[in-house]
């Protein structure tokens, strides 16, 4: 497994696919988003990479409202590559980072750092200061920029999987 805590190790996150996001519990729908990265970059022979945070932005932003996390790191880490990553970056979050307006975020380091070729997202895909960045703006900057865009449907139907969905069934005690 890699797991990155800074982009330090170019040849194994630039120029490959990648989506972003926090991933915590790595649900049936971060798995569907993971194998889907991979299936893009396999053929071409890039990496698959799974961009997360660390800590989680709301611990900087409303450190009360921090939802309790489903996994380590560490674990997510080992179910993002066993469903698809190559790569796994969890990157510094701090202030600096939360006030990258979504062009800011999008040049600097999808653009810049990883040089992706594509990204795979699910439909609520938010990114920049204040998440003012959505799926709209992404298609938007992906095409200026010359970047892949592929958003995936959701995963569950009427009962759309999400990492809070997860939480609320494991207080009601509904682990199955």
């Amino acid at each position: 497994m890699v797991l990155l805590r800074r982009f330090d190790s170019p040849p194994l996150y630039r120029g490959g696919y990648v989506s972003i996001g926090n991933f915590d519990g790595v649900h049936t729908g971060h798995q569907k988003i993971a194998q889907r990265v991979r299936s893009l970059a396999e053929p071409q022979h890039v990496p698959a990479v799974i961009m997360t945070f660390d800590p989680h932005p709301l611990v900087l932003l409303r450190p009360n409202h921090v939802p309790p996390s489903l996994t380590t790191l560490e674990h997510k880490a080992e179910l993002l590559e066993q469903a698809g990553a190559t790569c796994v970056v969890a990157y510094p979050t701090d202030r600096k980072l939360l006030q990258l307006t979504p062009e800011e975020f999008f040049d600097a380091i999808i653009v810049a750092e990883l040089r992706a070729k594509g990204i795979v997202e699910g439909p609520n895909f938010c990114f920049g200061k204040d998440r003012k960045g959505d799926i709209g703006t992404l298609q938007d900057l992906c095409q200026r920029r010359g970047v892949a865009l592929e958003v995936l449907e959701p995963v569950g139907g009427e009962a759309i999987v999400s990492s809070s969905s997860v939480r609320s069934l494991i207080i009601e005690g509904r682990l199955a």
